[in-house]
């Protein structure tokens, strides 16, 4: 968002900060993030695999939904796992535990958190921000039957599909490749 603008005082970031500081410096600076416009269509082609394996169980499309899912949160056990070691290698034992997530301070910054990043996604890729709340207002409205319930897994299923894959592993990998290209 353009300095001064209300847009920016409302949405304003750390990414924003650091290269305003940078520029008035005149420092370089990489921002080694994936655009928002990258992350979007590769979440809306995940999405689209994912649903098309949840609607072929007989051509492999639910195992393949399973080992999607199992990989995803064996990255997230390992990606902990490695995190510790490292703590523990350096001596400082710092990891993120229950605890962190219960401090006052980000608890009382949570809502404001979330609905900077609701309306930046909103305006920044409101089709993404559509496919994702879109069926939680739906599902909210309508009267609960059991072909909801059945349409509710299958977006869970998709989502918690995506979620792990395309938004943390591929992400993931496209931060390192900027960390090491920078």
């Amino acid at each position: 968002q353009p300095p001064g603008s209300s847009l920016r005082q409302f949405l304003d970031n750390e990414m924003q900060a650091a290269a305003d500081v940078a520029e008035e410096a005149g420092v370089p600076l990489i921002l080694g993030d994936q655009r928002v416009e990258e992350l979007s269509a590769d979440v809306g082609k995940a999405s689209q695999k994912a649903l098309q394996d949840l609607v072929s169980p007989f051509d492999g499309g639910w195992i393949r939904t399973a080992e999607e899912i199992f990989q995803g949160l064996m990255n997230l056990r390992g990606s902990r796992r490695d995190k510790e070691a490292s703590a523990d290698s350096e001596g400082e034992g710092e990891t993120l535990g229950l605890q962190d997530f219960l401090d006052w301070s980000l608890l009382v910054g949570l809502p404001l958190t979330v609905l900077r990043y609701c309306t930046s996604a909103l305006l920044r890729a409101p089709g993404a921000f559509l496919l994702l709340v879109g069926p939680v207002i739906v599902v909210a409205t309508l009267p609960e039957t059991p072909t909801l319930d059945l349409l509710t897994v299958v977006y869970e299923l998709i989502l918690v599909r995506v979620l792990l894959n395309t938004v943390l592993r591929d992400r993931d990998a496209v931060l390192a490749k900027s960390i090491v290209e920078a």
